[in-house]
């Protein structure tokens, strides 16, 4: 299993632990770490590539930023730091970017990230890559009725274009979805054994080894 050491005060400590009297408490959640306030706020990372942040309803018109702004309008989410609408996510990213004393990021590429020509692109959203997360039929069709994937089998397929080594971007997008699914009581089959995440390498939603990605989910 894939074990995180979280830090407080940079002293390493062992999960679960409360802070402030109770009004901070860490603690595993399945493979992830979550961090839960006494005013509603959850934050789950799974030491990986998967990040979620919830806050209740009391926080509607109340956000801003990557997560949106809570008025139930995603049309108007992706607003910039200046408040206007952000042309791509990498822009959206980067507006809100906050700068460190001790690091510094590279904003990367911006406009085009994307190395995929026509063809590889439209493979990308085939059923044997990001278009598996809407196969009929498949262990994720039944989520769709509830939360839509073409948000994120769009996200896959931008991953997978912009990726300009082999990475394991596929098999972080299903298991993003899954996680939404399952996090909504949503019954999910066994989308692993069928792509073949989960092991060395990467088999495919087909079934044949595959060249890209190259795949080491840790279970």
């Amino acid at each position: 299993p894939l074990v995180m050491f979280p830090q407080v005060d940079d002293l390493v400590v062992s999960l679960p632990i409360s802070l402030e009297l109770g009004a901070i408490k860490v603690y595993q959640s399945g493979l992830s770490t979550a961090l839960e306030t006494d005013f509603g706020l959850l934050v789950t990372y799974d030491g990986q590539h998967y990040a979620s942040v919830s806050v209740p309803g009391t926080y509607i018109n109340g956000t801003c930023g990557l997560c949106g702004n809570y008025n139930k309008d995603p049309e108007d989410d992706a607003l910039r730091s200046d408040g206007r609408l952000a042309s791509s996510v990498p822009e959206l990213g980067e507006s809100w970017r906050v700068p460190h004393p001790e690091r510094k990021c590279s904003p990367g590429c911006v406009e085009n990230c994307s190395v995929c020509d026509a063809s590889t692109e439209s493979l990308y959203f085939s059923p044997e890559y990001c278009g598996f997360l809407n196969k009929s039929g498949g262990p994720l069709w039944e989520c769709g009725s509830v939360v839509d994937p073409t948000a994120f089998v769009h996200s896959c397929v931008y991953d997978l274009c912009s990726a300009r080594e082999n990475g394991t971007g596929l098999c972080q997008a299903i298991q993003a979805y899954a996680a939404v699914c399952q996090g909504l009581g949503i019954p999910v089959g066994e989308w692993r054994a069928q792509t073949g995440c989960g092991k060395c390498g990467y088999a495919g939603a087909g079934g044949n080894l595959q060249s890209m990605p190259e795949v080491l989910v840790m279970e």
